[in-house]
């Protein structure tokens, strides 16, 4: 049964953000976000990046701290990703002859993409809230109210 439901909601969740196609213009060519944000995570990647030029193991600890350690992303999922959107023309490398490290960060175009982005994710909002309340409802009547609470009270 849970997984019946579990999977049901990754489903329509994976349908809502499927339609949430934002579309870049690179070289005359459409991308959609799908094609560069293969999991939803990714735009966690982006976002971090939006605070100015860092390393992948800078970004990587970037994210954990957003999500309150909540989210370790593996470096064989950060670099594929960077070189994709680099591709794409959504952000650009630079490497430090000093540290040899290769910093990365967003372009003009990235920056728009980034805020388009956020703009229609923005616009559904509430689709996204009515998918987390039926979590929450479904994990306390798994759990009860107690673990709910206290799963509740660790984001804070």
């Amino acid at each position: 049964m849970r997984t019946a439901v579990t999977g049901g909601w990754r489903v329509s969740l994976r349908y809502r953000y499927d339609n949430l196609i934002c579309r870049f213009s690179t070289c005359g060519e459409e991308i959609g976000v799908l094609k560069l944000l293969r999991e939803p995570y990714q735009l966690l990647f982006l976002l971090m990046l939006r605070d100015g030029p860092v390393y992948g193991v800078k970004l990587a600890g970037r994210i954990e701290e957003a999500s309150k350690g909540h989210f370790r992303v593996s470096y064989g999922t950060i670099y594929p990703f960077l070189r994709r959107i680099e591709k794409a023309g959504l952000i650009r490398s630079t490497k430090d002859g000093a540290s040899r490290r290769v910093y990365y960060e967003l372009t003009s175009n990235g920056k728009h993409a980034v805020t388009d982005l956020l703009d229609e994710l923005d616009e559904h909002r509430e689709d996204f809230e009515e998918k987390m309340l039926g979590l929450l409802a479904i994990y306390q009547e798994i759990f009860g109210r107690r673990s709910l609470r206290r799963v509740l009270n660790r984001i804070e």
